[in-house]
């Protein structure tokens, strides 16, 4: 039996189900995060189509410096809801045609904060909360997880994410999982930087 790949291209995901809703904006450059207005601080671009790309638009920018990059650009809010019935729609797609069920191997949250946090207690506070959380919702769909990672984005918008391997193995156990985000936490340098955001991901096992 010959192997064969099925490509998907996802990569302006959210920016194309916005297009297939509106198709008058088909070919324009469209630009999607926060309520969608560039003159307000502190929102930054989920996504946007090639065509704002080619202007130099990029994710977790500034909605205010997408603006100055590409003026002509269509800024539209961020619908959560909307992508998550569509991401649903194409991943039942892609089960049909394939002879494996399709399951998640991760899984994360994350929380923007309204003002940028500097106090390292407080954000522990936060990322145990994720992790604790994160962990009841994989729990409950009757997964394990096997690894703990941790996202800290700084007020640069430097994003880096760290990850560690559960030593104790696979694991449902919400303590573990809370210890091992707040220990991942301690390997970034937060001193004397302010960070907007932080996020929590869970590695799953595969179920048998």
């Amino acid at each position: 039996m010959g192997w064969w790949v099925l490509h998907v291209d996802l990569d302006q995901f959210i920016a194309a189900v916005e297009v297939l809703r509106r198709p008058e904006l088909r070919g324009r450059p469209v630009v999607v995060g926060g309520d969608g207005d560039p003159g307000r601080a502190r929102q930054v671009v989920a996504t946007a189509s090639y065509e704002a790309r080619a202007s130099g638009v990029r994710s977790g920018m500034p909605l205010r410096v997408a603006a100055r990059r590409c003026p002509e650009a269509v800024f539209l809010p961020s619908d959560p809801p909307a992508y998550q019935a569509a991401s649903a729609r194409v991943m039942a797609t892609l089960a049909s045609v394939d002879t494996e069920p399709w399951v998640a191997r991760s899984r994360s949250r994350e929380t923007t904060f309204a003002e940028d946090l500097t106090d390292r207690d407080e954000i522990a506070g936060h990322v145990a909360a994720l992790a604790r959380a994160l962990g009841a919702s994989v729990v409950a769909d009757g997964r394990q997880v096997t690894h703990v990672a941790v996202k800290v984005r700084f007020a640069s918008f430097a994003t880096p994410t760290r990850v560690m391997k559960l030593r104790g193995g696979p694991t449902t156990d919400l303590d573990t999982i809370e210890r091992a985000a707040l220990a991942v936490l301690e390997k970034f340098d937060l001193t004397g930087r302010r960070v907007r955001l932080v996020g929590v991901r869970t590695d799953l096992l595969a179920p048998r």
